[in-house]
């Protein structure tokens, strides 16, 4: 679980209070042709060992996993199904992309404004930093959270910026 190895863990490490809150779709969409990514090669398989596992097994087993790694609080939310989203524009003149890759986009940030809402309406508020990563994020070495402090700061990578590391940095 990359994502509490690298981003958890060395936050928490940091001394920072961890919450974390992940929404995933149990099953492939079949609005995608049963896949989730946008590249026609790459077609992910189940992980074996999540297979036979319940909802709420994979919820204990994620649970456990998230506070090994530091976390304060973790909410899972696992849907069966994609949330249900109004067709964009077709016309690619205004957006640039595909109807596919905008269907998606509007797929990611309708999970994220489900899942923000719930912690609002929860009483999770008053957050320094708030991360949200992707679901196809590979993470190849841990997060510096302290390179996020700037308040009122939006922080975004460029497509294909992932691995690059800027010098003066270094």
């Amino acid at each position: 679980l990359p994502l509490l190895r690298h981003v958890v863990g060395p936050a928490a490490k940091a001394g920072w209070e961890v919450d974390l809150f992940v929404s995933l779709c149990a099953h492939s969409s079949s609005r995608f042709n049963h896949s989730d990514f946008g590249a026609y090669w790459y077609k992910p398989t189940p992980n074996p060992r999540f297979t036979n596992y319940t909802t709420s097994e994979f919820q204990r087993y994620f649970a456990g996993h998230a506070r090994y790694w530091g976390a304060h609080q973790t909410s899972l939310f696992l849907r069966d199904r994609d949330h249900v989203v109004g067709s964009p524009p077709k016309k690619r003149r205004f957006t640039g992309i595909s109807h596919e890759r905008m269907m998606r986009f509007a797929l990611r940030l309708w999970s994220i404004e489900v899942v923000w809402k719930w912690m609002q309406k929860h009483g999770f508020k008053g957050y320094d930093v708030v991360m949200v990563v992707r679901e196809d994020v590979y993470f190849v070495d841990d997060v510096d959270p302290s390179r996020f402090i700037e308040p009122n700061t939006f922080f975004a990578v460029g497509l294909h910026q992932y691995c690059r590391v800027d010098p003066t940095l270094a």
